[in-house]
């Protein structure tokens, strides 16, 4: 021990090694010491000679050591063990066991005690006296413990086989205290010194490492010490910590399970120990290496926390389970310490993927829950956006389902904060200004916490458009909600990109997924049971669009007075009418063939246009103005303030091209598909025709606000285009079976409508306009091939219209009347093969008793009326289609008496009037009259 103190302190590399290559020599049976120490020990760096060895033993010195074994054989052995396998065993070899004998155990005590003692000057001999160690340790079956310190344990036995006396047992614990002394010694070696541990240790365990890839038991005994010696050193971690970690981390990417579980345990051990020490958390005064303490101290928190991070990049999922565990425990033990360590655990927590168990998953989202649980306050603005991306990528996680809806919880947690908080956030937002935020082209100048609010959005927008539908409906109900409840906290300028890089491409998104989704029935193995009408991937998305186009309806109804002040806002109007029109069509290739639940389907989300137009309609109008029934677009609303309700506004033509867009939306809205067992939801029962299917009174609604929105002549210019437009979807109708086909009566009822004088002059002139529109509609009630199965909905509603309006001049001079016969004309004539005859025949024997008057007090506004009206009677009365075959009694009557009302009509307001009421009409009617008479006439 002097010799090899006194060399090492001279500098004396080679005798040094001498001598502490004999004292190794006799720690181990000399036997054991051939195989163990028979590779040259040189001093890296040193310029002395290689160490003698015990390959370079003499023939003589052989016979020396020869003697000396038979004369150690004669004392007492108090160990047995298995040997150590090394790089120089053969693989598969089989060894003997070793023997340890009294001297052996002395010889260690002085190799630890130099070791303790002089370790500032062994330098490279380290390697030398760790082996040794190593192999006895082995074999005294001595296991690495927590903390790295070594113990004797049953299963150590039972693995190492070994064999101690009851002398030894008691010596063992302090042989291991005598090991952990050593290591914790190392706290008083200088930097240098400390180093030249530390490097013998890593090169020890990179030789178990080796060995581990063959397949064999490796020793932990260096990865133990690493442990101990880190734990020991920790008031000067920047000396240590990355050579220990590093290697550590390389430890940890081992096949080879306990080689891998203990790297982990050590890297791990050591960043929980480090994140608490005192003298990181509170260093002393006049501390050269710290001058701030760990809660202030940047550099330090991202130097503790790295391992942690480059455990991400390992593929084994029991290294990841114990550095999502050991992130738990560090965020419930100084969570609150590490203000600018949150990048990197954000990064470690998003670093979980698809590819993980739902365990790892989980856990992961743990540690998510706690962060934004209960240290939002404590973080650093720019770790938010990285915050709010996290919880959104456990949204997009497919492992379990109740993740990623608690994780768009989180996003309404944080969208929370934001709003209580948002003082403090655009405080810090400007005093610390950089690159944190994803830029959002075309508003250069957004500010800061609208940026915040922008990742919120964009991620969330994301989300709308996952997979899953139960997602999907979430990420929606909260987007929406959070624009609602916070959207008044953004600049206006930042609206444009609210638009233009958030609703509108998502709803773009939503339509191109919408249309190609599978029409295959969702498969419900595993499942619960999933109702009919979301069972497939279609359905599922036609309620996707029904959502988020209802949220963008809405978003621009209660934020109009945000949005008018964009410059690009009527183009957005213009856009969001598109998107409604395009879902008002709802029609795809597969249409025909779904039956029943697609058609459904398909009402559903048509309804759901209407509704969006209702409200889109209804925020166009001025703020200034509200009883005015001049359309105030949101393009002019700003500056329509005062003006006259006869005045023109600005942007004409793009209000006139938005109201247009606006009636496309609600011709195609009711040009829906309609097989017979759907039609209940578009048109009502059979046994209660006063009831208004919602579609209908989508319908209503919106004509509703048309009429108190357009002037006369705009609502005209959108009648004459809507009544081409509709002619010609319905002659294609008969080769796509898609438009007008299905449309019925599902447009016959209208706004209620008050009395002349309570009604605006500009209002009356647009009533003649509705009737045709409402008349087109009607028509498909007939215009159509009997298919059977329809329910049509009684013209009550258009006839009491009629009955409060026909008396006005602009009635009178529209020929209404006459248009009203002939539109029932064509139906009266198929009488049976027309649905809806006994609603037709009804309807006009109503109108005519209020027309009829009307008709012979204005004559020159009915000339042409009397021709259709007796061509009409005539079609009906005397109509080529025979009853079915399976016609009661009961119903045969009943259409009889139809037939009286009709001839009682003319007795009574035909007949009576002669005066008034044209020749060839009186003459006309006495010849149905007489066909009836010889019709009716019973046979012999």
């Amino acid at each position: 021990q002097s010799m090899a103190w006194v060399s090492g302190t001279l500098g004396l590399s080679t005798p040094r090694d001498a001598f502490i290559t004999a004292l190794c020599k006799s720690c181990l049976p000399p036997h054991y010491t051939l195989t163990v120490l028979n590779t040259p020990q040189s001093s890296p760096g040193s310029g002395g000679s290689p160490a003698p060895s015990a390959g370079s033993i003499t023939k003589p010195q052989q016979h020396i050591h020869q003697s000396y074994h038979d004369a150690e054989i004669r004392q007492q052995v108090v160990a047995v063990g298995s040997a150590l396998p090394t790089s120089a065993t053969p693989s598969g070899a089989q060894q003997g066991p070793v023997m340890l004998t009294n001297k052996n155990l002395q010889v260690m005590r002085a190799v630890l005690s130099l070791a303790h003692c002089h370790g500032g000057v062994l330098a490279s001999a380290w390697h030398l006296v760790l082996t040794t160690l190593q192999h006895l340790v082995w074999v005294l079956g001595l296991k690495p413990a927590a903390g790295g310190s070594l113990k004797q344990s049953s299963r150590a036995n039972n693995d190492s086989n070994a064999v101690i006396t009851t002398a030894v047992i008691a010596d063992l614990p302090v042989l291991s205290s005598m090991l952990s002394r050593l290591f914790e010694s190392s706290a008083q070696l200088d930097d240098v010194a400390l180093h030249h541990l530390i490097d013998a240790l890593c090169q020890l365990s990179s030789e178990s490492m080796q060995l581990a890839y063959t397949n064999r038991e490796p020793s932990l005994f260096a990865v133990a010490k690493l442990l101990e010696t880190g734990l020991v050193n920790l008031s000067r971690v920047e000396v240590f910590w990355r050579p220990i970690t590093n290697h550590l981390l390389e430890v940890c990417q081992h096949p080879h399970v306990r080689m891998r579980e203990w790297g982990v345990e050590a890297v791990t051990h050591l960043v929980r120990t480090a994140l608490t020490h005192p003298d990181l958390m509170r260093p002393q005064q006049g501390h050269q290496d710290f001058v701030l303490p760990l809660r202030d101290n940047q550099r330090l928190q991202s130097l503790l926390l790295s391992p942690l991070s480059e455990l991400s990049s390992c593929s084994h999922a029991d290294v990841r389970q114990k550095q999502l565990e050991t992130l738990l425990t560090v965020l419930h033990s100084c969570g609150e310490q590490l203000q600018h360590g949150w990048p990197t655990i954000l990064t470690v927590i998003a670093a979980v993927n698809d590819n993980h168990s739902e365990g790892l998953v989980r856990l992961a989202f743990q540690c998510l829950q706690l962060v934004v649980t209960d240290f939002l306050p404590v973080m650093p603005w720019r770790c938010l956006p990285l915050t709010v991306a996290s919880a959104a990528k456990f949204g997009e996680h497919t492992q379990e389902l109740n993740i990623s809806l608690t994780a768009i919880g989180l996003m309404w947690n944080i969208s929370d904060y934001f709003y209580q908080n948002q003082d403090r956030v655009r405080s810090c937002l400007s005093s610390d200004s950089g690159p944190a935020f994803p830029a959002f082209p075309g508003v250069p100048d957004m500010p800061p916490f609208d940026k915040l609010w922008m990742c919120l959005y964009a991620r969330l927008g994301d989300l709308c458009v996952d997979g899953r539908p139960a997602v999907r409906k979430s990420a929606s109900q909260t987007l929406f909600s959070t624009i609602a409840a916070h959207g008044s906290l953004l600049h206006n300028t930042t609206w444009q990109a609210v638009l233009w890089q958030v609703l509108f491409p998502l709803l773009d998104k939503v339509r191109q997924l919408s249309a190609t989704a599978s029409t295959e029935k969702v498969d419900e193995a595993g499942n619960i049971l999933i109702h009919h009408s979301r069972n497939t991937h279609q359905k599922q998305w036609a309620e996707t669009q029904v959502m988020t186009l209802s949220g963008c309806a809405r978003v621009f109804s209660t934020k109009q007075h945000l949005l008018l002040g964009l410059p690009d806002y009527p183009r957005a109007w213009a856009l969001m009418l598109d998107f409604i029109h395009t879902a008002a069509l709802c029609r795809t290739n597969e249409v025909r063939f779904l039956g029943v639940l697609v058609c459904t389907t398909c009402c559903q989300v048509s309804l759901a246009a209407l509704k969006s137009m209702q409200e889109m309609l209804q925020s166009s109008r001025s703020p200034v103005a509200p009883s005015s029934e001049t359309c105030l677009s949101s393009s002019t609303a700003t500056a329509a303030s005062g003006d006259d309700g006869d005045k023109k506004l600005p942007h004409e033509e793009e209000e006139v091209a938005n109201w247009n867009t606006a009636w496309k939306v609600l011709q195609s809205s009711v040009q829906v598909p309609v097989a017979a067992d759907s039609a209940a939801f578009v048109l009502p029962s059979a046994s209660d025709s006063s009831m208004v299917t919602p579609l209908q009174d989508a319908v209503l609604a919106v004509l509703h606000t048309l009429l108190l929105h357009v002037t006369a002549g705009e609502f005209f210019a959108m009648c004459t285009g809507f009544n081409s437009s509709s002619d010609q979807t319905n002659n294609n109708s008969s080769s796509s079976s898609t438009s007008g086909k299905k449309a019925t009566d599902t447009t016959t009822t209208s706004p209620a409508v008050g009395s002349p004088t309570a009604v605006d002059p500009a209002l009356a002139s647009l009533v003649p306009q509705l009737f045709s529109v409402l008349l087109h509609f009607a028509s498909y009630s007939y215009k159509l091939p009997a298919w059977g199965g329809l329910h049509t909905r009684p013209y009550t509603n258009k006839v009491r219209l009629y009955q409060v309006t026909a008396t006005w001049p602009p009635v009178l001079a529209g020929r209404v009347l006459e248009n009203i016969v002939q539109c029932c004309s064509p139906g009266l004539g198929l009488k049976y093969l027309c649905p809806s005859w006994r609603c037709l025949i009804s309807a006009l024997l109503t109108v005519l008793e209020t027309g009829l008057p009307l008709a012979r007090s204005h004559p020159q506004q009915h000339v042409s009326f009397w021709a259709t009206l007796n061509s009409a009677l005539d079609g009906f009365l005397f109509s080529s289609s025979p009853p079915p075959p399976n016609q009661s009694g009961e119903e045969a009557e009943a259409d009889e008496e139809l037939d009286c009302r009709v001839v009682q009509l003319l007795q009574e307001q035909v007949l009576p009037h002669p005066s008034t009421t044209p020749p060839h009409f009186l003459m006309s009617a006495m010849v149905l009259l007489n066909k009836g008479s010889i019709h009716s006439a019973p046979t012999s």
